[in-house]
């Protein structure tokens, strides 16, 4: 037997739409916390993986310091094309790598250092957050 205003059990009728809403308000709160949860590793994985490119192509070069292509065609044998490829892992995380190499000591010879810097824009699956740029570099001495 129902009573006006009642259901079965016992609860008002109204409890019923207040228990879905107030699922509703949290679910998206901890939906966005989870997502930002998954970017912040993703961030860091990306980090490490940037800075590991870097980190790779410096070390490359300190043994083909010779070896520099900045033109469009990649070349397998140059320092910009083993930086690249290490960041091939990373999919579409990254927005547009850009590599810089350069010789802060001015030479190409032993004891010369040389510097790799990869600067990309990171993508966040979470909206509330923008894409921000990351970096890494690697200056290393050619042996």
């Amino acid at each position: 037997m129902t009573v006006f205003g009642t259901r079965r059990h016992g609860k008002p009728r109204y409890q019923a739409g207040q228990s879905l809403l107030e699922f509703a308000l949290v679910v998206i709160f901890l939906v966005l916390v989870m997502v930002g949860i998954i970017d912040f590793a993703r961030f860091f994985f990306s980090y490490g993986t940037l800075a590991n490119a870097a980190r790779e192509g410096a070390r490359y070069g300190i043994i083909y310091p010779t070896n520099v292509d900045g033109g469009d065609e990649p070349d397998p044998d140059n320092i910009m094309y083993h930086t690249r490829e290490r960041l091939g892992i990373m999919g579409n995380a990254l927005e547009t790598p850009f590599i810089e190499v350069t010789f802060p000591d001015g030479c190409h010879t032993v004891s010369c250092r040389v510097s790799v810097k990869v600067t990309a824009f990171f993508k966040t699956w979470t909206p509330l957050i923008p894409r921000f740029p990351m970096v890494g570099q690697a200056v290393m001495y050619i042996e």
